[in-house]
C-alpha cells in the first residue's frame, strides 16, 4: 500500500490549491495508485506524486500527463496552469521601509546593504533557474551500467560471438547508413528469438524538465559490406525506459531493420520524467537474433536550446 499524502490547505496560496485540486480528481477517477495512474500517464509515478505534492506548481507537461491519465478536461486544466504561473511571475509592489531611527547605522549604510542583499538573492535565484544542466553522455557512462539478457548478467567488453548478448564500445564503426563512426554502443540481444539486452544506467544528476534524449540508432555491417553495399539485416526495438519505484516505465522505443540504409534519430521530451536518477536502454529481437548488430551513438541527455 501507498503511503499517505501529507493534507494540504487549499486556503495556503495557489500552489497549493492547484495540488488540492489535482488530488481531487484522481478521486474522482477512483483514487488509483501513482504506479498504475503511471502507465496511463506515460509519465514517471514519483513526477506525478511531486505534482500533487503542493511544494511547487508542476510543469505544464506533468500537469497534463496527471490530467489525461485521470480522464480531466485538458484543456481546462491547462488555462488554470497558466493562469497559476503567471500569478506566481507576475512582479511584487516595492514595501516602503519606515525611517525609524532603530540603529545607530546610518540610513544610507543599511540601505544599501539590504539592496546588496536583494540585488545578490535575486541574482542567484536567476542564475539557478537560467543556468542550464550539464549534458550527459550515456555512451561514456554504458562501462559502467548494469547489463543484462534472458540468460542473466551480461559482462561489459564481452565477445561479440557470447551467446548471452554483448555489449561493448566500437571506434570507427562502419553502419548500415554507409558512414563510419567514431564511438558506438554495441549492443547485441541474447541469440534466441525475442532475445533481448538491457542496461541500467545511474545518472550523475538528476533529468531536468528542459532535457531532451538525444541520438541515433542503427546496425553495424561488416568490412565487405561496408565497401560492397550489401546489408544483410535483422530487425530489433531499440527502447528507453526510466526507471523509479513504479518500475520502469517506457519513454520511447523505435523499430530498425538492418538492410534499410536508414539509422532512425532519437529526440525525445523528457520534461514528464524530471527527478529521475536512472534510465534503462534496451534492444529486443524478433523471430531471430543472429544479425542483430545494434548500435547506438552521440546518445546524451541534454537541456534543449
Amino acid at each position: 500500500m501507498g503511503r499517505r499524502e501529507a493534507p494540504l490547505d487549499a486556503s495556503d496560496g495557489p500552489v497549493r490549491a492547484f495540488a488540492s485540486d489535482l488530488r481531487e480528481l484522481r478521486r474522482a477517477a477512483g483514487n488509483p495508485p501513482y504506479r498504475s495512474l503511471a502507465t496511463r500517464a506515460y509519465c514517471s509515478a514519483s513526477a506525478l506524486a511531486n505534482a500533487a505534492s503542493g511544494k511547487d506548481l508542476p510543469s505544464l507537461n506533468v500537469t497534463l500527463a496527471y490530467v489525461r491519465a485521470c480522464g480531466g478536461d485538458v484543456e481546462a486544466w491547462e488555462r488554470r496552469w497558466h493562469e497559476v504561473n503567471a500569478g506566481l511571475t507576475r512582479p511584487t509592489a516595492a514595501v516602503t521601509v519606515p525611517n525609524r531611527a532603530v540603529s545607530k547605522t546610518p540610513r544610507w549604510r543599511w540601505v544599501a546593504g539590504v539592496t546588496g542583499l536583494v540585488v545578490a538573492v535575486g541574482g542567484f535565484l536567476l542564475l539557478r533557474e537560467s543556468a542550464p544542466p550539464a549534458p550527459v553522455d550515456l555512451i561514456q557512462l554504458a562501462e559502467k551500467a548494469s547489463w543484462r539478457s534472458g540468460q542473466g548478467a551480461v559482462a561489459w567488453g564481452s565477445g561479440t560471438r557470447v551467446q548471452a548478448g554483448s555489449a561493448n564500445l566500437a571506434l570507427q564503426a562502419p553502419m548500415e547508413s554507409g558512414v563510419r563512426v567514431g564511438r558506438v554502443l554495441a549492443t547485441h540481444p541474447q541469440w534466441v528469438p525475442q532475445g533481448y539486452l538491457e542496461g541500467d544506467f545511474r545518472l550523475p544528476r538528476p533529468v531536468d524538465r528542459r532535457d531532451r534524449l538525444v541520438g541515433t540508432v542503427g546496425f553495424f555491417v561488416d568490412e565487405p559490406g561496408f565497401a560492397t553495399g550489401l546489408r544483410v539485416g535483422g530487425e530489433v526495438d531499440f527502447s528507453v525506459y526510466v526507471l523509479d519505484e513504479a518500475g520502469p516505465q517506457r519513454v520511447h522505443v523505435v523499430r530498425d531493420v538492418g538492410n534499410d540504409w536508414r539509422t532512425p534519430r532519437l529526440d525525445v521530451d523528457m520534461s514528464a520524467y524530471e527527478g529521475a536518477t536512472k534510465l534503462r536502454i534496451r534492444v529486443d529481437a524478433g523471430d531471430t537474433a543472429a544479425q542483430d548488430w545494434a548500435g547506438w551513438w552521440d546518445l546524451r541527455l541534454e537541456p534543449r536550446e
